[in-house]
């Protein structure tokens, strides 16, 4: 009998420290649970960084640059991005309240540079005609801004249409091609996005810049 009951007992204890285990795990989660949207921010020698959370991608930053340089994606978990290499720039992250990242990039093997990255939508949009000037012609992203509308969205040579910008995003598809193109302004004149078929296929990010 004492034995069942101290069996019991223990098992009561082991439940009791599982639940504050969890219970501690969904705070800490909630103290670090990021805004979705867009963040920028600058070091101490005025490079800017600056990358999207949330969207299409819900644990993943992505879009992430310093200064124009694409650094690609890099998932989130529990607030954290671990170390990532993409080229000679490796960075990394973690969210010190729900709008704030302290994230550092160092270039080489050289001194870490440390950023406080900000929740910061941008407040207007540059109007103009935007290039990808990353790609070669057949995979180059154009398109111009004005009015609230993109305007003749092209990838290479292929039109994927017009659009309504909606809180800085839009999303134009081309019916008869398949081809789409999705994206949202990083900043007043920094226009990041994925172009894809319809159906999911052949994607592939982007980053667009005025011409004038």
């Amino acid at each position: 009998m004492r034995r069942t009951l101290g069996t019991f007992v223990a098992c009561l204890m082991v439940v009791a420290g599982l639940a504050a285990s969890g219970s501690s795990a969904a705070v800490a989660r909630g103290v670090t649970a990021p805004h979705h949207g867009v963040y920028s921010g600058h070091d101490d020698i005025g490079r800017r960084v600056a990358f999207t959370f949330g969207g299409q991608d819900s644990d993943t930053i992505t879009h992430v640059m310093v200064e124009q340089t694409p650094l690609g994606a890099a998932v989130v978990t529990d607030g954290v991005v671990e170390e990532t290499c993409v080229r000679r720039i490796c960075f990394r992250g973690r969210w010190v309240d729900d709008t704030t990242m302290r994230f550092e990039y160092r270039i080489d093997d050289g001194r870490w540079y440390v950023v406080g990255v900000v929740f910061r939508p941008p407040h207007f949009i540059q109007e103009g005609h935007y290039v990808d000037r990353g790609r070669g012609p057949d995979r180059r992203v154009t398109l111009t801004y004005r009015d609230g509308h993109v305007l003749g969205v092209a990838v290479g040579g292929g039109l994927a249409g017009d659009g309504v910008v909606s809180s800085h995003h839009f999303d134009v598809c081309n019916r008869h091609t398949q081809v789409c193109v999705r994206g949202h302004w990083q900043s007043e004149a920094v226009l990041v996005g994925t172009v894809y078929q319809n159906g999911g296929f052949s994607r592939f990010g982007f980053e667009a810049y005025p011409t004038s």
